[in-house]
């Protein structure tokens, strides 16, 4: 938790510096250049992965992958309640050292529990990075096309900000973008 607050801070602060550079800038233009303007755009990048078509796609990958990751933690869970239900239920029955090796077998399944819970995590984690990636790097690629075409001086990440106004918002039209191309190229296939 510590970690994600000191990345969110650190990317706070280069966008502050990004901004104060930018009025900075756009100041120390003025005086050289009375008519250039500063255009700002901000993108909202997790909202345009959630509602693009790929992005669309990707997520249902992704919960797939999950469920199938789910269910098989959902039986191992129910392996390990049924062990401990028996062995409450035999465990003044039992003989110690039968007792003892319920309860070893108990305590490994409980240690391979948590070391899938892990690797599931890990495993979950990459396939994220893995299929939503390079999504993340064509809606980019396109920002950029849209900033230079439009005369666009920043476009930011809507994360880094705290307020803007709804009128500098230019995820719709990287969606819309984004789409097109992703369309041409799946009749392309």
């Amino acid at each position: 938790m510590r970690k994600e607050s000191a990345e969110k801070l650190l990317i706070f602060t280069i966008a502050m510096s990004v901004c104060m550079a930018a009025i900075f800038f756009s100041g120390f233009c003025r005086s050289f250049a009375a008519d250039m303007a500063v255009k700002i755009g901000v993108i909202d990048l997790q909202k345009a992965l959630n509602r693009c078509l790929a992005g669309k796609e990707a997520y249902t990958v992704l919960k797939r992958f999950k469920d199938e990751k789910d269910r098989i933690l959902s039986e191992k869970d129910r392996e390990i309640r049924a062990l401990q239900q028996e062995l409450e239920k035999q465990g003044i029955m039992l003989s110690e050292e039968a007792r003892t090796k319920k309860m070893r077998e108990l305590q490994m399944k409980q240690k391979e529990f948590q070391r899938k819970i892990k690797d599931f995590t890990e495993e979950m984690r990459q396939k994220e990075r893995d299929v939503l990636s390079p999504i993340l790097r064509d809606m980019e690629n396109i920002a950029k096309e849209i900033g230079r075409k439009e005369g666009y001086t920043f476009i930011i990440n809507k994360e880094l900000l705290i307020y803007y106004p709804e009128t500098i918002d230019i995820t719709d039209k990287l969606i819309e973008e984004y789409d097109k191309r992703y369309r041409e190229e799946k009749e392309k296939k």
